[in-house]
């Protein structure tokens, strides 16, 4: 499979103490190994929705959005091809409970931070980069609304 656009998705960081919730994934890209639960954003869905939602679908827990941690554009090629690109939002949500409920996409499990599996190594990156550092970043979500030629912004959150 070639890939024929990009995906916007939201990556969850799902921290409790010192410990991360992941996914060792059940299907490609990166089956087999542990990942940032997570998922596509879907039409007309804000990123804090996207990130609230897919935390609840992959892993049963109503957390709480908090921030962006990065922002990434990963591109996997497979001689020479595109097979997957990905507009990746690093998202990181609040729970109060360590209690998950395991779905398709995978098995789940509790990590130190400081002594995860074996991860694809983009994730890798991005737990270095995004999830060990503090860096502020903002993201707004617009939304304008469009009668023929005029527009008119709705929301800037």
């Amino acid at each position: 499979m070639d890939a024929q656009r990009i995906i916007p998705a939201t990556l969850i960081s799902l921290r409790h103490g010192n410990d991360i919730l992941l996914l060792q994934r059940a299907k490609d890209p990166y089956k087999g190994y542990w990942t940032m639960p997570g998922g596509k954003i879907e039409l007309g869905e804000s990123i804090p929705e996207s990130a609230e939602r897919e935390c609840y679908e992959e892993t049963g827990i109503k957390a709480t959005f908090e921030k962006v941690c990065g922002i990434a554009n990963e591109i996997i090629t497979e001689q020479g091809k595109v097979k997957y690109h990905y507009l990746l939002f690093v998202c990181q949500l609040k729970t109060s409970t360590r209690t998950f409920k395991e779905g398709d996409e995978g098995k789940l499990q509790w990590f130190s931070i400081n002594k995860l599996p074996r991860l694809p190594p983009s994730d890798k990156e991005m737990v270095q980069e995004y999830l060990l550092k503090d860096h502020p970043i903002k993201i707004h979500t617009i939304r304008t609304k469009q009668n023929g030629t005029e527009y008119t912004t709705e929301e800037f959150l």
